[in-house]
């Protein structure tokens, strides 16, 4: 994804019942959920903190 924005709202949802991870691989936020993987370009992984992420 290149254009998440948490100050302007964006956020993730998950299915319920999923566990994810999240690391910080160069320059770039990355989300582990199962065997998918959403990059989050550009984004630091510690800038994410609060309700960034939810389940559905």
């Amino acid at each position: 994804m290149t254009d998440f924005n948490r100050a302007q709202g964006d956020r993730i949802l998950i299915e319920d019942g999923h566990a994810w991870t999240i690391e910080q691989t160069g320059a770039d936020a990355v989300i582990h959920v199962g065997d998918a993987t959403m990059v989050l370009v550009g984004v630091n992984a510690a800038s994410l903190t609060g309700d960034w992420i939810g389940t559905a």
